[in-house]
């Protein structure tokens, strides 16, 4: 695997703009060529000059970051030349949606043997496809790549599976963590180095935009169980960003670990059938498939280390990828089955028989005397069968046919049977928020607790491993230290930064309380340095108030002036009963 970089060689962020002062020397020194032939010339381009310089010594870090002037450099190696990671990520992106439209379309041609979710009548297939489907299940290892089929189908199919991955995806915040230069404890750093080694780790993970890329790796790895990805990153430079381009995991698995994160080799006879991609992505590709095709024991072969991210939800078991949420494939295909079932039953019940009967003269003895001419009934029967909706149809008889009807085939027990068959389907993996059937705060809190528990225990440990390890590689290690803040989803933020507020009324961090405000640590010093030079309020030096230094004036909360009591609560924080009991004393 190799030993990480180190920081030596690695172009740090300067204070300066040398680009800047090297365009003004430029024009000083064009403009003291010029001042021999045009002196009033000279005195306008020197003030000039000096405009230029003192503006560029009042450039800071912030300042670089939001001017953001400087052209990104294409660093990625292609056959075809180098390329920035957004012309890749342009790129790639469009080849992804071919792959993935022939990867979906061979997943339902799978998936469709494996179940026959069309033809609910036939009872013979359904019965054998299910029995297929326990087989998978009893050896999930010798079928890795049909259950792996077989989730991205339901994913695209069942919003229900959708809705589930998507839940589980999003129970990590990408952006709620702090950046904490380590000190060594035998030797301190000067505040210099601090801020220094604060700053290039922000601003690399500014650019990188990481928190919007992990959703997308997230939902991959919820429904194939691991995602396997290839890292193009040029966010050393201004204007550069990060690009994941994920890989099939049929052709991944597990090789190793460094550090707590796994790497996993790639096989590339993956390109026999793909070779015209390798025009497209890196060079990597293209060297190591050139020597595989000259030595066949190459066919398996790790990626770069720091260009490869693998994240994986069953981590006990690195050598084989399952599924999971597999145990909810049968309860989502029977669902399915029951709603094409209750489809048939809602069009029977608007079919309609219009029956015209040619009635035979009375008295008569020949079997074909009618009333009507059958020829000119024969005539307005064409003319009521064309004008009669997809629903009904027509039927002309010399006959009497008793009453066909198809009434009462959709009532309220099929309707709640169909929903509670959805409803199953949340309750079975416990999710209070896909489907809230609990009344009351306590159990509602601790069933949001478990759910970020299940959606956290083991991806956000690698998460965190692998920031940590990747910037070992592209800054040096000697970066600031990536810590997620603990016990944060989208559904405990609010709780879990009024419990911050209290520790830094304490004397603790602030820094968090604005993370989970939804700003970066780099946002945040932009803001108040902002409201500070407009002279809005100066939050930089004023400590946060606490119960202790407020006064007993509650002419400014919440509070009756007569009866006294406690603050009113926010809506958010009743219970049912206290909402009732709120709403009985507004009336």
């Amino acid at each position: 695997m190799g030993r990480p970089k180190g920081s030596k060689n690695k172009p740090k962020v300067q204070d300066g703009t040398p680009i800047s002062n090297k365009t003004v020397n430029t024009a000083a020194s064009t403009s003291t060529s010029k001042s021999k032939v045009a002196p009033k010339i000279t005195k306008t381009v020197n003030t000039k000059s000096t405009i230029t310089r003192n503006q560029t010594k009042k450039l800071d870090k912030v300042d670089k970051l939001l001017l953001n002037k400087s052209a990104t450099v294409p660093t990625i190696d292609t056959p075809k030349g180098k390329k920035t990671v957004a012309e890749m990520s342009t790129t790639l992106t469009k080849h992804e949606r071919v792959l993935e439209m022939a990867k979906t379309t061979k997943a339902m041609i799978d998936a469709l043997q494996l179940t026959d979710l069309s033809k609910t009548e036939s009872r013979t297939f359904q019965t054998y496809s299910r029995e297929t489907l326990r087989t998978y299940m009893k050896s999930p290892k010798s079928y890795e790549s049909q259950l792996r089929n077989l989730s991205r189908y339901l994913y695209r199919l069942c919003y229900e599976y959708r809705r589930i991955c998507l839940h589980y995806a999003t129970m990590i915040c990408g952006d709620a963590f702090n950046i904490i230069p380590l000190d060594d404890p035998t030797q301190e750093m000067t505040p210099e180095e601090r801020t220094n080694t604060w700053y290039e780790t922000m601003i690399r993970w500014q650019r990188m935009d990481f928190a919007s890329e992990l959703v997308k790796l997230l939902l991959v790895a919820w429904r194939e169980d691991s995602v396997y990805a290839y890292v193009y990153d040029d966010s050393d430079q201004e204007g550069g960003t990060c690009f994941y381009q994920i890989l099939d995991g049929d052709y991944c698995r597990v090789s190793s670990v460094e550090a707590g994160v796994f790497r996993f080799a790639f096989d590339f006879s993956y390109f026999r059938s793909h070779e015209a991609y390798l025009e497209y992505w890196d060079s990597e590709f293209k060297s190591k498939y050139e020597a595989y095709q000259k030595d066949s024991t190459l066919r398996w072969q790790e990626l770069e280390p720091e260009r490869q991210v693998c994240f994986k939800v069953n981590s006990d078991d690195p050598t084989m990828d399952y599924s999971p949420l597999a145990s909810l494939f049968q309860t989502i295909i029977n669902n399915i089955d029951l709603l094409e079932i209750q489809a048939v039953k809602d069009e029977l019940s608007a079919y309609k028989l219009l029956v015209a009967r040619l009635k035979p003269l009375s008295g008569t003895s020949d079997p074909d005397d009618f009333e009507i001419d059958p020829d000119t009934a024969l005539k307005y029967y064409n003319k009521l069968a064309a004008n009669v909706p997809p629903c009904v149809n027509v039927v002309l008889s010399p006959m009497e046919i008793d009453t066909i009807e198809f009434k009462d085939l959709n009532n309220t027990d099929d309707t709640d049977m169909v929903s509670n068959s959805i409803s199953n389907i949340f309750k079975h993996i416990g999710g209070v928020i896909l489907d809230s059937d609990k009344s009351g705060t306590t159990i509602y809190e601790a069933q949001i607790i478990a759910d970020m528990k299940y959606g956290q225990s083991t991806l956000l440990p690698q998460v965190q491993r692998y920031l940590n390890l990747y910037f070992n590689y592209v800054v040096g290690t000697g970066h600031g230290y990536f810590k997620y803040i603990d016990g944060v989803c989208p559904y405990t933020r609010k709780a879990k930064r009024k419990e911050l507020i209290e520790s830094a009324q304490n004397g603790l961090p602030r820094m968090s309380v604005g993370v989970l405000d939804g700003n970066t640590l780099l946002e945040q010093m932009s803001m108040l340095k902002l409201e500070r030079d407009l002279g809005l309020v100066d939050l930089m030096s004023n400590p946060l108030s606490t119960s202790y230094t407020q006064s007993g004036d509650t002419s400014t909360t919440d509070t009756d002036p007569i009866n006294g009591g406690a603050p009113s609560k926010d809506s958010d924080d009743l219970t049912d009963s206290g909402s009732k009991s709120k709403e009985r004393g507004n009336e």
